[in-house]
């Protein structure tokens, strides 16, 4: 449901589609930091700003196709790199690297307001995830982004009284005109098994 409501917004793409034509968002995978990032970019509705942008980074192991979405991610200060000269594109991105280029997303600053090793409880505090993610966490799904995703939308970023939806729709970074009520939805809704 939570990857449906992204896809209804323009935000989230999947993999392809079926014979149907509907869209294959592999919820079961385990996703690449490069996925993660460029689902984060996606999710702020930047995808476009992206790939259309001329970005640096010091970076020697992105994958052509996701350099715009890299780019982006570390000159907006989302995401960092695993050293000096490497993303670690192709590493399984880990509960907290994406819960904190979520809190990044939404204003909060690493080491300030949050630990990113621990970026979990601060995640858990603002409502944005119900505390099923902590340093026990193994598997990290496609699915988990999109849960993680949708509920960001109806979370306020730091120091904002407007909800992620709310901004994102004031500055018309939405690709169709949507509804809070597909955003709206309990977290419990998306979160439930």
């Amino acid at each position: 449901n939570a990857a449906d409501v992204l896809n209804a917004l323009g935000l989230f793409d999947g993999t392809g589609t079926d014979e149907n034509g509907n869209p294959i968002y592999a919820l079961e995978k385990a996703p690449t930091r490069l996925e993660a990032v460029t689902m984060l970019v996606r999710l702020l509705g930047k995808g476009d700003e992206a790939v259309k942008g001329n970005w640096n980074t010091p970076f020697t192991d992105v994958a052509n196709w996701a350099k715009p979405y890299v780019g982006y991610a570390y000159a907006n200060g989302l995401a960092s790199g695993t050293s000096k000269t490497t993303f670690g594109g192709n590493d399984k991105v880990t509960a907290a690297q994406y819960i904190t280029f979520v809190l990044r997303a939404l204003g909060y600053e690493s080491g300030v307001d949050f630990t990113g090793n621990k970026a979990w409880e601060l995640s858990d505090e603002i409502g944005l995830t119900d505390g099923r993610y902590n340093e026990n966490t193994k598997s990290f799904l496609h699915s988990d982004i999109a849960i993680i995703s949708a509920s960001a939308l109806n979370s306020n970023p730091k120091d904002s009284e407007n909800t992620l939806f709310e901004n994102m729709k004031e500055s018309g970074v939405l690709k169709q005109d949507a509804s809070m009520e597909l955003v709206k939805k309990p977290l419990k809704f998306y979160y439930c098994n």
